[in-house]
């Protein structure tokens, strides 16, 4: 509905950004992933829908432990990042994987492995 609406100039310079937030978010250093572990959730939606979790990690040689922050703006922006991928017809993950890194303050791992899991349930679909 909506494309028939939006200019298609809006649409390449919507596409260009695109890139470029998925590029920037590849060029940034990452965190360490012991720093990423944190004590247990007192966020009412974390704790709600238990998403703190654990993730092997092979180079330290032990399980790492996240905590997942800011729900609410993670959703919105799950939202936002379907919409836009459906509008320009290219895959959610170039969005997904640097609102969950940089907004929900996930470790690129888990950010990773949950696109993947998205893209494994589409194409079972």
């Amino acid at each position: 509905m909506l494309l028939g609406i939006v200019p298609g100039r809006y649409l390449y310079f919507l596409f260009t950004a695109i890139l470029f937030l998925s590029a920037h978010q590849m060029l940034v250093r990452r965190h360490d992933p012991l720093l990423a572990s944190v004590p247990p959730a007192t966020e009412d939606w974390t704790a709600a829908l238990r998403l703190d979790s654990i993730y092997p990690d092979r180079e330290l040689g032990r399980d790492v432990s996240y905590r997942v922050h800011r729900v609410p703006l993670g959703m919105m922006l799950m939202y936002g990042a379907g919409l836009i991928s459906a509008l320009l017809g290219i895959g959610s993950g170039v969005l997904k994987i640097p609102a969950m890194d940089t907004a929900m303050r996930l470790p690129i791992k888990v950010s990773s492995a949950t696109s993947n899991f998205m893209i494994g349930v589409t194409a079972s679909r």
